[in-house]
């Protein structure tokens, strides 16, 4: 870590880095929200009669800001990539920015019976169980932070 000539120099530093750190953790939680897509949305089946556009995959977004002291990163479905209707078989399919809703609520979608639901399992397998902590912490000492 870097000498400080002052406190507000060390918490200008801090601050960077946190900045930093807290960016890093929001892609990466983005990495786990796309894998989790992958692997069981679009893993599920192999569609016969339309080709996968992968637009909602591709449509998440980290919107980054800062708020006085916080810093703010929202995970979020960006309608303005979502162009195609969903190519559903249905009489009246879905629009896919209905579909984008769905995942941006948590509210997920039924597959052999069984509830999807994105933002929720992400949130248990990541968040709940500690590893987005550990993760900012070792993100942290790698850049010189004690924390014994």
């Amino acid at each position: 870590m870097s000498e400080f000539n002052s406190v507000e120099d060390f918490y200008t530093q801090l601050q960077t880095n946190i900045g930093e750190t807290l960016r890093d953790e929001a892609e990466k939680i983005k990495e786990i929200i796309q894998d989790y897509m992958v692997t069981v949305i679009y893993t599920s089946y192999a569609p016969e009669i339309y080709e996968r556009t992968y637009e909602l995959l591709n449509s998440i977004i980290i919107d980054y800001r800062i708020s006085g002291s916080e810093y703010i990163a929202e995970i979020k479905i960006d309608p303005q990539m979502l162009q195609s209707p969903s190519n559903s078989y249905n009489e009246n399919p879905l629009p896919i920015t209905e579909i984008a809703e769905l995942f941006a609520e948590g509210r997920g979608y039924k597959r052999n019976g069984r509830k999807m639901d994105v933002i929720g399992d992400t949130y248990e397998n990541y968040v709940e169980v500690g590893n987005a902590l550990k993760d900012i912490i070792g993100m942290l000492k790698s850049k010189g932070y004690d924390f014994e």
